[in-house]
């Protein structure tokens, strides 16, 4: 008796297809078998084209944007459009950053000052409306302006 063994027939972006041969008593046997790719295992979006085990997804179909192990058609709250994917802000308190490491918004009971999301805006600073930091120097500037 013969051990059975496969043969790749097709592969596809998230299948390949397998011949299964078995021996019989003599007589062969095809089964055939399709089995998930494990390049793209890692990758649950099927709009993914490329998917890396390390990274997610790294290439998307049309105009959608990789984002960890999916694809999206704008950036989601932690993360920004870096050329043609979404990357991760590097502060996990930021909400909203124009790169890795400025934040433009931070996340609720945090405040902005200068591009980092602290728990307090510390000496010297007053927080303004929307939790960003304003020196408090800037701030008497401003209302002296207003007057």
């Amino acid at each position: 008796m013969d051990t059975p063994y496969y043969e790749p027939q097709t592969k596809t972006r998230k299948y390949t297809r397998f011949t299964v041969l078995f021996f019989w008593n003599d007589d062969k046997i095809d089964i055939w078998v399709n089995a998930k790719v494990s390049d793209m295992a890692d990758c649950d979006d099927d709009r993914c084209e490329k998917c890396d085990k390390k990274l997610g997804c790294v290439k998307c179909s049309g105009k959608l944007l990789p984002e960890e192990k999916g694809c999206v058609d704008k950036c989601s709250e932690g993360f920004y459009k870096n050329g043609d994917k979404c990357s991760q802000c590097s502060d996990e308190d930021c909400a909203v950053c124009k790169s890795a490491k400025t934040c433009i918004k931070c996340k609720d009971e945090k405040v902005l000052k200068n591009g980092d999301c602290l728990v307090e805006c510390g000496k010297g600073y007053i927080e303004e409306k929307g939790g960003i930091c304003k020196a408090e120097k800037e701030k008497k500037k401003d209302d002296v302006k207003d007057e």
